[in-house]
């Protein structure tokens, strides 16, 4: 379902189209970007299909600002363990883009990390990135197998038009 918004500043109109985010939802202000989480421990693939099937992706961190948001809003509903993160290099080791193609360029690693290279033998492919309450929140690559709590992210469009009056 999308809703179509307009409002006019100054002279300028945005137009800007937005998904419904769930109910349980929360936005950060500054980005736009409405998040939700599911608390049931999943697979790095559930967790997308879970997120896709509600219109969203696997939760989108595109800056500090972003990071320092949620880890505001988990550490104030009292959230521990592993979060799922948008972010993978399934296609090609160390080439980090979000689960819908784009390329990644904020990181907010723990230290070692990504370690998921290269391969010993018989050792599991570390594809996919969660983040950990325990570990103020930094980011670990993981096995995409792993179960952790999943978060999903809806980015808002906007188009701004400027009309000359």
């Amino acid at each position: 379902m999308f809703i179509l918004v307009f409002i006019i500043v100054f002279g300028d109109l945005v137009y800007e189209t937005r998904a419904l985010c769930p109910a349980s939802s929360f936005t950060n202000p500054d980005s736009g970007i409405c998040y939700w989480y599911n608390p049931s421990l999943v697979t790095a693939t559930a967790c997308n299909t879970s997120c896709v099937l509600n219109g969203g992706i696997i939760g989108e961190i595109p800056d500090e600002n972003s990071q320092l948001f949620l880890m505001q809003h988990f550490q104030s509903v009292g959230v521990t363990g592993g979060i799922w993160v948008g972010v993978n290099d399934i296609d090609a080791e160390l080439n980090f883009r979000t689960w819908d193609g784009y390329p990644q360029s904020y990181f907010n690693w723990r230290l070692g990390q990504p370690n998921g290279y290269p391969l010993d033998a018989g050792a599991t492919e570390q594809d996919c990135m969660a983040m950990f309450t325990t570990d103020n929140f930094r980011w670990q690559d993981k096995p995409c197998g792993d179960n952790y709590m999943c978060l999903c992210s809806y980015r808002s469009c906007k188009l701004k038009i400027i009309i000359a009056i």
